[in-house]
């Protein structure tokens, strides 16, 4: 079975799950290159309203992952709902230009 933790940008543990079981059994430490990670992932996502950015840590190496735009391609079921919602009223979509809204 494949779990997954979910941590906020200061690297605490956020109580909700989304797709999978949260939570591992193993305690996770916080990666050494976790600011650096913080700081690319800051630079990949400035011209998206929301993007997911994955990196792998090695040898105190950061290794770019990919770039997520729809997390579980955007079906997945985020528990509780109540963050859902506040994932949701993060996502800033007052300066997207569609010429099918003018």
């Amino acid at each position: 079975m494949r779990f997954t933790n979910i941590y906020d940008m200061d690297f605490k543990l956020v109580p909700m799950r989304s797709s999978y079981p949260v939570n591992a059994n193993a305690s996770i430490v916080k990666p050494d290159t976790f600011e650096t990670m913080k700081k690319y992932a800051s630079i990949l996502s400035e011209p998206f309203p929301h993007c997911r950015v994955d990196f792998y840590t090695f040898n105190n190496r950061v290794y770019f992952g990919e770039l997520t735009f729809y997390h579980s391609g955007g079906c997945g079921v985020v528990e509780p709902e109540e963050w859902a919602n506040r994932m949701g009223d993060w996502i800033d979509l007052s300066q997207i230009k569609n010429e099918y809204l003018a």
